[in-house]
């Protein structure tokens, strides 16, 4: 009897850590995505910021914003815009190929990719897979001027030391960000995190174009 009770609460004690194993996990995924949150992008970029220090290699970022969200929901309704936001991030999730690649949902129709060991260039190039893969979706969007759902980008990238902040990062793809939505939205644009230390940032004085790189796909050109 001593044995079966034993083996009896060796059970229950695993079914436990299993339970609080599963808890854990739920507790950095995003319900209604079912993609990382913000809470553990966060997390992870602390650890890629110390990373990428001590192996002196290139971070990026991109942050992603559903553009005439807002509209979608008024036209559509909310249910329609959670369903909305879940192709769209099963579309990004589904452009990256690398298991250290993590798309993030940053909150509201918000989204947020970390790129270890990736450059400004690699990162555009997963962006323009993530842009024309949301396109692709074709959902139809009577408040968009083209008709369908689209996307804009901010793409920043840096060497991370340990004098700089992953805030900054964020900061400096938010303020690329709005420069994407600035320029007309459904494109990329990308800074490095230098421009945005110089004193560009949201809300700021965005006539610095020169800070800021526009990668317009939709017409096979570049602007600015």
């Amino acid at each position: 009897r001593n044995f079966r009770d034993a083996a009896y609460i060796s059970g229950q004690q695993r079914e436990l850590i299993a339970s609080n194993e599963r808890l854990h996990q739920l507790s950095f995924l995003d319900p209604l995505t079912n993609i990382a949150n913000r809470r553990f992008l966060e997390m992870s970029l602390v650890r890629e910021w110390k990373q990428q220090t001590r192996a002196n290699r290139s971070l990026s970022v991109i942050m992603i914003d559903i553009d005439w969200f807002k509209a979608y929901n008024d036209t559509y309704g909310h249910l329609a815009g959670d369903a909305c936001l879940s192709l769209v991030a099963s579309a990004l999730k589904a452009s990256v190929k690398r298991p250290s690649d993590m798309v993030t949902r940053f909150g509201g129709e918000e989204f947020c990719v970390l790129l270890p060991e990736t450059g400004r260039e690699g990162a555009i190039r997963v962006g323009r897979r993530m842009l024309l893969a949301v396109r692709g979706l074709q959902i139809p969007h009577q408040g968009s001027s083209v008709g369908h759902v689209t996307a804009s980008m901010g793409v920043a990238c840096c060497r991370p030391d340990l004098s700089g902040r992953y805030e900054d990062l964020l900061a400096a793809a938010d303020a690329a960000l709005y420069n994407a939505k600035s320029a007309g939205k459904d494109r990329i644009a990308w800074c490095c995190l230098p421009d945005l230390l110089a004193g560009t940032a949201r809300g700021a004085d965005q006539s610095r174009g020169q800070d800021f790189r526009v990668v317009d796909f939709c017409r096979s050109r570049n602007a600015g």
